[in-house]
């Protein structure tokens, strides 16, 4: 199922609104819809980001970037007329951190990645995965994310950076699909290796 999107003119620097109106998608942010802003320290806060007018638009792959941390900054919005269950994926960084306000304006934090232990990872339903968080928007509602991407020091840059959105039906129908089709070669090939004995 495609996803559909309508542009909003944004207000104060801040990138236009990606509009969701279906789910049961993976939708992938083009350059549009996203600004990102480096951290040569990595020790700026959510606060201070929040706060920061130095976000700029880039492509999502810069050979040129030699930073280890950056933040993207989006704003999505649930134009179905029900709940929207999300996850936010990532599946290049070795940490990956997501903060937004919700509807009384309280700060809100999940985080992930592949150097995070287990025991800290935000998980949805005992399910902790490495390259997504999850959330939720109410019908209507649009929030602002914060997506902090790192790259420990030893490793390569943050050259790659495009947020992508799953919602929940998608993640579950990508698994089942994907449990099918492994379990369809394992059947061909004892199939197989049966016929292949009445045979000889």
């Amino acid at each position: 199922t495609l996803g559909f999107i309508n542009v909003v003119v944004a207000q104060s620097g801040l990138p236009p609104v990606y509009s969701i109106h279906t789910d049961s998608s993976f939708f992938t942010l083009d350059s549009t819809y996203f600004q990102i802003l480096e951290d040569s320290t990595g020790a700026y806060t959510f606060e201070q980001v929040e706060r920061s007018k130095a976000f700029y638009t880039d492509s999502p792959h810069n050979p040129n970037r030699r930073g280890h941390v950056y933040w993207m900054r989006m704003r999505v919005r649930n134009d179905l007329p029900h709940q929207l269950n999300l996850y936010l994926c990532n599946f290049n960084n070795d940490y990956i951190d997501m903060y937004w306000r919700d509807s009384s304006n309280r700060q809100q934090h999940l985080r992930a990645g592949y150097l995070v232990p287990e025991s800290q990872i935000s998980g949805h339903k005992g399910n902790r995965e490495q390259t997504r968080l999850y959330f939720q928007l109410a019908p209507g509602q649009e929030i602002t994310i914060y997506e902090r991407a790192a790259n420990v020091l030893w490793r390569y840059p943050v050259t790659y950076l495009v947020p992508q959105l799953q919602t929940e039906e998608g993640h579950i129908k990508s698994f089942f699909n994907r449990v099918q089709v492994n379990e369809g070669w394992k059947d061909d090939w004892f199939g197989g290796i049966g016929i292949g004995i009445l045979v000889l």
